[in-house]
């Protein structure tokens, strides 16, 4: 599989609207908006429960962006949420989901084949044990300030190349919080020469790039088949109620203005990054 690595990474703050289609003001679902979309265009989705059918169309360039983790939730039925180029090229580029909260109900965000990939200011969460992230074939992304929660795996990484940055995100009572699965082995192992298919499954990820910092992990194993990143932690983030999906921070979580020190990552008052995808109000 060809590389598809930008020469130079995409800046997501320098993308600019095209057009702007408010969901149910102008289309009634998110399915209809993006099946009406075209590249450069925001689906904008008010605040409010919303249901999408696995199977979502995404152009590229394009972004989905809610009125916050707490006020804009949307609901996904199997086989999950689907951003794809299902290995045409150009793959899709460029796409953004923010400040939403996504609820699994039968499969993974799954992303593939995309160049240019960013996750802001959301929750992933799963009521049947399904992975939350799924990667494959993606590089130039990053999961900025989110919050994976009760999920099978948090973060699944499978196919090479991946490129990706995890910053100031807390992945919490997940099975594992960021897989990096072993090289898949294509086809029937019985097909394979003896010892051979082994071999393959247990070389190196040579073609996964991991920048990880100043990320939580807690109440699962963290990391599976990759180091933790610097500033990483294992800690509990203190939630005010995650039995109710409440995963705002209490005054005394060790998330706050404990995120990247860069400003670019700093709260909407300006004060340094919180983890997760809650600034802090005190509870």
């Amino acid at each position: 599989m060809a590389a598809i690595f930008l020469s130079q990474p995409w800046n997501f703050a320098e993308a600019k609207d095209m057009y702007v289609i408010k969901v149910p003001e102008e289309c009634r679902t998110i399915k209809q908006a993006y099946e009406t979309s075209l590249p450069g265009d925001t689906i904008l989705v008010s605040a409010g429960e919303f249901t999408v059918e696995g199977g979502v169309v995404f152009r590229g360039n394009t972004k989905l962006v809610g009125q916050g983790a707490d006020r804009t939730i949307i609901k996904v039925s199997a086989p999950g949420l689907m951003i794809d180029s299902c290995g045409q090229e150009p793959a899709l580029n460029n796409i953004v989901i923010k400040d939403l909260a996504i609820v699994l109900e039968g499969g993974p965000v799954r992303v593939n084949w995309v160049n240019g990939f960013l996750l802001d200011r959301c929750v992933i969460i799963s009521k049947d044990n399904s992975t939350g992230l799924w990667i494959s074939s993606t590089v130039n992304a990053e999961i900025r300030n989110c919050t994976i929660a009760n999920n099978g795996y948090g973060i699944f990484l499978w196919y090479e190349p991946i490129g990706l940055t995890v910053r100031s995100t807390i992945l919490y009572n997940n099975k594992v919080g960021l897989v990096v699965g072993n090289p898949p082995v294509i086809a029937d192992k019985r097909l394979w020469p003896e010892g051979e298919a082994e071999k393959v499954a247990n070389r190196p990820r040579t073609g996964i790039e991991l920048d990880l910092k100043y990320n939580v992990f807690w109440n699962h194993k963290d990391i599976r088949n990759y180091p933790r990143g610097e500033f990483d932690k294992f800690v509990d983030p203190k939630f005010s109620n995650p039995t109710k999906d409440d995963y705002s921070l209490k005054n005394n979580s060790p998330c706050i203005d404990a995120g990247d020190p860069d400003k670019r990552y700093n709260d909407p008052d300006g004060s340094r990054s919180d983890i997760g995808a809650f600034p802090s109000g005190g509870k």
